[in-house]
């Protein structure tokens, strides 16, 4: 999956948020998910999402907000 920038992400649920829609997906990528994982076996779609997509491991470099000493 892409990474998104915080500015966009934020501006996708502001514009969600406006139209009063239930739910949001993004990125766009993510609107057939649910189909597919409907339509396969549990390991299958595991295998796509996870090996091939890597949305399993998507936060494994994920370090946080760096911060400042104020001392």
């Amino acid at each position: 999956m892409p990474l998104m920038e915080p500015k966009d992400a934020a501006r996708a649920v502001f514009n969600a948020i406006e139209k009063n829609r239930p739910r949001l997906r993004i990125p766009w990528q993510t609107y057939g998910l649910p189909f597919i994982k409907g339509v396969l076996p549990t390991t299958i779609f595991d295998l796509i999402v996870g090996r091939v997509l890597g949305v399993y491991s998507s936060m494994t470099t994920f370090v946080g907000r760096q911060t400042s000493d104020r001392s």
